[in-house]
């Protein structure tokens, strides 16, 4: 696996590991950079959706397309995960368009809602990725997932790891600097 360098810089003075911007860093304590691996092909796949000017979504973006494919896909993915998954239609002011996930109340809190998988869609290089909130003993297996990546896959759409988002973004968009690939593609703004 071919990898790239991008630096991350942490703030590490109130004892916890969040990335953030250098100049805030600088007034709240000492600043750190790490240097990143980050595989080659992803850093690719990213650079090439990134956009310079837009932050939500790139021109031409059409939502009702979008969300055609997504709704096509649910079915398909209902019968890999064996539950029925629910489309978000209410994003908004976030560099992603929607999430196809299952959720479900937690038995302990029922205030609480465990996320037991979602498939988020970015509005960006039809980029995807897989996530989940809740306790290990109701997360899906590694092999579910798997079938989930390459089902999404399989309807053209490309597949980003969380592991690869959560470096720093090193793109050309100014207002994301400081922040992960996460935050750039997948996040509320």
């Amino acid at each position: 696996m071919d990898e790239v360098d991008v630096w991350w810089w942490w703030e590490t003075a109130v004892g916890c590991t969040q990335l953030i911007t250098a100049l805030p860093a600088r007034r709240m304590g000492q600043i750190t950079t790490t240097r990143v691996k980050m595989d080659q092909r992803t850093f690719q796949l990213l650079q090439t959706a990134d956009d310079l000017d837009h932050y939500e979504y790139p021109p031409g973006f059409d939502w009702n397309v979008a969300f055609e494919r997504v709704e096509a896909l649910r079915p398909i993915l209902e019968r890999v995960v064996g539950h029925s998954l629910v489309v978000d239609k209410n994003v908004q002011d976030a560099s992603f368009f929607t999430d196809l996930s299952w959720e479900a109340p937690s038995r302990e809190d029922p205030r609480y809602i465990h996320t037991i998988v979602a498939v988020r869609f970015s509005s960006f290089g039809d980029l995807f990725t897989v996530w989940n909130h809740c306790s290990s003993d109701i997360r899906l297996s590694e092999v579910i997932v798997q079938q989930i990546v390459a089902t999404v896959e399989g309807n053209g759409f490309i597949y980003i790891s969380i592991d690869e988002l959560g470096k720093p973004y090193t793109g050309t968009n100014q207002a994301f600097i400081g922040r992960s690939w996460w935050y750039r593609f997948f996040d509320y703004l």
